[in-house]
């Protein structure tokens, strides 16, 4: 099975959970359900979905290699190139809806870009220092517990500036932690809970490294791909295959 038709198949599956959805009568009746299924044909700009966000008025996002679509159950939106100049470009793998309507997304090569819905525009949000790291690519963005929203990349994460709709690296925690973070977490602690290639790292707001658990095994079954906390108290992370890991965080803190 193809990486595209994966993508492909979750998003109708997702569309399906969205919207589609539904039963009738009791538990004894036979439950219906229902789902669409939407293509270029419908209107949306690329059959490969690489990210789905649903916002509070219910509308759905995806990010696609072809630019930004928004659904409100009818209509397609595009959000491309052709449309807004301060797409520069259009490959898009990463997306996050912010609380205020806006919201940010990401891909390969330096991709980093801000979307402002009262404004209807969008403009490079990278940092200073994507230009020296041409390669670095956007792996996803995190708020967990924090009102921050971070950005994590192949080297290292950064905050976005709300003010200023940029993400930046002047917080103390950048200069100690410059992995390629795939996936990233943040407790109600602040802590920061990154995880490199087979590793997962438990760091404080400082940088400073609390724990370290190796993940790795024989197969790809280790590799986490998200961050489900249960409660403040635990925290589940799971990924491609079928293994659930468990993190328990006691009254002090410790995980």
């Amino acid at each position: 099975m193809t990486k595209n038709y994966i993508k492909y198949w979750l998003f109708s599956l997702l569309t399906f959970f969205v919207f589609g959805m539904g039963w009738e009568g009791n538990a004894a009746t036979t439950k219906k359900m229902f789902f669409d299924h939407f293509t270029v044909d419908n209107g949306i700009s690329s059959n490969q979905v690489a990210s789905v966000k649903q916002d509070l008025h219910g509308h759905i996002w995806m990010a696609t290699d072809c630019g930004l679509n928004r659904f409100d159950g009818a209509i397609f939106k595009s959000y491309g190139k052709m449309e807004y100049p301060g797409i520069y470009r259009q490959d898009f793998e990463q997306l996050f809806l912010l609380p205020n309507g806006d919201a940010v997304m990401g891909g390969y090569t330096g991709l980093l870009l801000y979307y402002d819905a009262q404004k209807d525009l969008f403009h490079d949000a990278a940092p200073s220092d994507f230009a020296k790291t041409y390669l670095k690519t956007t792996n996803g963005f995190a708020d967990g517990f924090s009102k921050d929203v971070f950005a994590f990349t192949s080297t290292g994460f950064y905050k976005l500036d709300s003010s200023k709709q940029v993400f930046v690296n002047d917080f103390p925690a950048y200069e100690k932690l410059q992995n390629d973070i795939k996936e990233m977490y943040v407790d109600v602690r602040g802590r920061y809970w990154l995880i490199t290639t087979r590793e997962l790292m438990v760091c404080s707001e400082q940088g400073d490294v609390e724990s370290v658990f190796n993940l790795a095994t024989d197969d790809a079954s280790s590799i986490i791909s998200c961050f489900l906390p249960l409660s403040v108290s635990l925290v589940a992370a799971y990924g491609v295959a079928d293994r659930v890991y468990f993190f328990s965080i006691d009254g002090k803190g410790k995980v």
